[in-house]
């Protein structure tokens, strides 16, 4: 039971994470079809997407007209 418990909330950590970083993903502003693209790989790669946005994708993101 206690297996099944700790699964069952790495499932939920990792569902939490993915939904994040598509909401971060359509809330941020990317230069030119930059979020199209971060939003499919974060969207149909799942996990390893969401770990590339936030290892590469985030740096990329337009804050204040600022490229950051």
């Amino acid at each position: 039971m206690e297996i099944a418990f700790g699964i069952t909330t790495g499932y939920l950590a990792i569902g939490v994470f993915w939904i994040w970083a598509l909401i971060d993903v359509l809330k941020s502003e990317f230069i030119g079809s930059g979020k199209i693209v971060w939003l499919l790989v974060v969207f149909f790669l799942s996990i390893l997407g969401s770990i590339l946005y936030v290892a590469i994708g985030r740096k990329q993101r337009v804050l204040g007209g600022k490229s950051v």
